[in-house]
């Protein structure tokens, strides 16, 4: 039986991706302008796409500052 609804990490991990990918495009930056930005090699790049959980927040903060909009989520803290 297929999954009709996302988990609540998938969801935050595809909002991550297209905050960056839109961020990215507003800019006008490309992969290779990305890669320079974040300090990171081609491949690494490509990991991260794939899976946003392995974003370190110096990359995340430094894309923040090219692009001068936010990216990452803030997750919330569960009331016990």
């Amino acid at each position: 039986m297929p999954k009709t609804k996302p988990s609540e990490q998938e969801a935050r991990s595809r909002e991550t991706i297209c905050n960056f990918l839109d961020a990215m495009n507003r800019a006008g930056y490309d992969r290779h302008s990305v890669c320079r930005i974040m300090g990171v090699e081609r491949n690494t790049f490509y990991r991260r796409k794939r899976d946003p959980g392995s974003f370190t927040l110096a990359e995340i903060w430094a894309m923040e500052k090219a692009c001068g909009c936010k990216i990452s989520i803030p997750f919330e803290r569960k009331m016990e």
